[in-house]
């Protein structure tokens, strides 16, 4: 579901993820940067990412995000170093260049905090 022309709302993934799989671009084999701003309380976390020969984003994670918080990530090129001009990025056919979602916390059988390999990013209903 797109929100506006330049932002794509995706379903949101679990907190504790140790890589996002955020969509295409058409920069193949890039280093990346990934911008994820924190949208109620302003923090921004930086990652590093890369695309594979076919423009798949992947973003490792190295920590747990807050649940519940509105979340804006961009993808910018490793030469940005500034992180002012985001990268046009992919999911499920649609295209922008801002992705909008929230983390949740996700729990084993046990009721105990349960993290998650890999997450790929999908368009909300």
């Amino acid at each position: 579901m797109l929100c506006s022309s330049d932002s794509l709302r995706v379903e949101n993934i679990p907190a504790c993820t140790a890589a996002i799989v955020a969509g295409t671009i058409s920069n193949l084999s890039a280093s990346l940067f990934a911008r994820f701003t924190d949208n109620t309380t302003g923090r921004v976390y930086v990652y590093d990412a890369t695309s594979d020969g076919a423009g798949l984003v992947t973003v490792s994670i190295s920590e747990c995000f807050p649940v519940d918080h509105s979340f804006t990530l961009s993808i910018h090129l490793a030469t940005d170093d500034e992180l002012f001009t985001k990268v046009n990025v992919t999911i499920d056919g649609e295209t922008g260049n801002e992705i909008l979602f929230s983390f949740y916390e996700a729990y084993n059988s046990d009721g105990d905090n349960h993290p998650v390999s890999s997450a790929t990013l999908k368009l909300a209903a």
